[in-house]
């Protein structure tokens, strides 16, 4: 840049008139005449041609007193100081970081505001914001993708719409991959027109081109292809099969990649089902795979209805009955249940039937001859009885009162087998008077004795209070000898009884 240059003319004027505002000098033309237009007395002509002389800035007091006369200013790029005639000035001379290396070229994709310091990116590639020079910004900076790698460039074949999402190869149509912007590309090249896919790739009425780089198919039902605008093609063009002459769906079935099958349970009968009673579940009739059951018959369109074959009074025993015909033999009303004839049982076959106790017969056992149960006994099962606890039967049973037993009527035991008064029940089976004889009793009792005690003397003794139980079931005499007397010792300790 030249010092004619308008810029640095104005940046000049501006320094001067500071200098000359602060200081107080005024600025003087280094050897030239202050009234001339320019020049010198000697180098120069006129105002308008005069050239020569150089600008002094004066520096100093008031009026010029103590002012020095100085060299003209020029800025140093570099320097870390925004001069005059610097538009930057990052403090060094590189190229390419934002502030050129003159500092007269300031790089819009940088701020270089802060002096000295090095100018900071602001436009950054790959950072998905189209911004400053960026030509595309694709989210990376990668190239052969659409936008070189410093985003200043769209690569050829490539259009970049949308900043941060990825560049989109130009359509090549003919080169069998449908790519955006086309509906078909069956690889033609040059791309025709007239076999599905024109020649801008673009579908044509009445074909279907689902395979790019390849031959379109003309759209024709019942050629075993279903086409975008068919709902199924089971390659036949009849009616009543699930698919329809025009290739839809009839009602009643269900169309698949496996071709077309009747929607059981539905209500409709169609084709391939027997029955269709509205419902998939079995033994109504009708079963889950629409089949009519057996015993039942189903008729009715479009629903079918279904009742039983089974029939009570046909004299055929048919699922759900017992017997047929209701009335004879004891079939009850229905067929469902029977009344067993009435028989007599059979004594000694080993089962107790109605009208029987027990089996088999057993008599004196528990088990009449005519299987009834004996008195006394209990019979719970066949070929077993067992004999109730009764008095008498030489077992004291406590469960049912007995507190002796058998009985012996006046010497302890009574008839129902209760101790009598007076007497004691021993731990060994015996009764012994109670303790107020004790002093006329013998100290211990004759049990089960078998000859008569010896003769008592003439001497009146008490009458006998106690007795032996047992097989003799001899009572004491009415007197004893004194020497058996004299022997005598009180009875052990017992229990008294109340009868």
């Amino acid at each position: 840049m030249s010092w004619s240059s308008p810029v640095r003319v104005l940046g000049v004027c501006g320094v001067w008139l500071a200098v000359l505002t602060g200081c107080g000098g005024t600025p003087q033309v280094a050897g030239g005449n202050p009234t001339s237009n320019g020049g010198t007395d000697s180098g120069g002509t006129s105002a308008s041609s005069g050239t020569g002389g150089s600008i002094m800035f004066m520096t100093g007091g008031e009026d010029n007193v103590g002012g020095d006369e100085q060299m003209p200013q020029s800025s140093v790029c570099g320097n870390g100081k925004l001069e005059p005639g610097e538009f930057c000035d990052d403090g060094n001379t590189d190229n390419g970081d934002g502030c050129s290396g003159d500092c007269q070229v300031l790089d819009p994709d940088y701020d270089c505001s802060a002096l000295g310091e090095a100018c900071v990116k602001v436009v950054i590639c790959g950072d998905s914001v189209l911004e400053g020079a960026e030509v595309c910004d694709d989210g990376n900076t990668m190239s052969d993708d659409g936008c070189v790698d410093d985003c200043s460039m769209v690569e050829d074949g490539f259009v970049c719409v949308r900043p941060g999402k990825p560049c989109v190869a130009v359509p090549v149509c003919g080169n069998g991959v449908r790519e955006q912007g086309e509906a078909c590309d069956d690889g033609q090249m040059p791309p025709m027109a007239g076999d599905g896919c024109d020649d801008k790739c673009q579908l044509e009425t009445g074909f279907y081109c689902p395979d790019p780089g390849m031959a379109c198919k003309p759209l024709k039902c019942g050629d075993g292809t279903r086409t975008p605008d068919e709902a199924c093609d089971d390659n036949n063009t009849a009616n009543n099969d699930g698919c329809s002459s025009t290739c839809t769906v009839e009602a009643g079935f269900h169309c698949g990649t496996n071709g077309c099958q009747p929607l059981c349970g539905d209500g409709v009968v169609v084709t391939g089902e027997a029955c269709d009673d509205g419902n998939r579940l079995s033994s109504d009739g009708c079963s889950a795979a629409c089949t009519v059951e057996p015993f039942f018959t189903c008729s009715g369109s479009p629903k079918s209805t279904c009742t039983s074959s089974i029939a009570c009074g046909n004299n055929v025993i048919e699922p759900g009955e017992v017997c047929d015909p209701a009335g004879v033999n004891g079939c009850k009303a229905g067929c469902k249940s029977f009344t067993p004839a009435s028989q007599m049982p059979v004594c000694n076959d080993g089962v107790i039937e109605p009208g029987e106790d027990c089996e088999p017969p057993s008599v004196g056992k528990g088990c009449s001859a005519t299987c009834q149960t004996e008195g006394g006994w209990t019979c719970p099962q066949p070929g077993f009885c067992f004999k109730n606890p009764s008095c008498g039967d030489g077992s004291v049973d406590t469960a049912q009162g007995e507190t002796c037993d058998p009985p012996n009527v006046g010497l302890g035991c009574s008839a129902t087998c209760k101790v009598e008064t007076g007497w004691t029940s021993s731990v060994s089976g015996l009764l012994r008077a109670s303790s107020r004889c004790a002093a006329t009793a013998p100290s211990s009792p004759v049990s089960n004795a078998t000859t008569a005690p010896t003769r008592p003397p003439k001497t009146a003794a008490p009458a006998a209070c106690w007795a032996p139980v047992g097989p003799a079931r001899r009572r004491a005499p009415a007197a004893w000898p004194s020497a058996v007397t004299a022997r005598s010792s009180a009875p052990s300790s017992a229990t008294t009884a109340t009868s």
